[in-house]
């Protein structure tokens, strides 16, 4: 009985996500991309961005000057 829940409620979402008014997302690439997320997170006023990375990829030399240009920008990787 559960199951015949779960899947109506996913039947019924999956119609009504149809509906919702979904963003295009913006897509950054080329040279100094990455550099030029600071910029971004700055002028959308965001102080804290969450970012989910691993010990090899914050060693990584680009996510290091990543951080350095968020220090100067005074926002907090969290």
């Amino acid at each position: 009985m559960n199951t015949f829940f779960c899947r109506a409620f996913q039947c019924c979402f999956a119609v009504g996500a149809r509906f919702l008014p979904w963003r295009t997302p913006e897509v950054f690439s080329g040279e100094g991309s990455l550099l030029r997320a600071a910029d971004i997170l700055r002028e959308n006023g965001l102080r804290r961005p969450f970012v989910i990375a691993s010990r090899r990829q914050c060693a990584d030399e680009h996510f290091r000057a990543l951080q350095e240009k968020l220090d100067e920008q005074d926002i907090l990787l969290v």
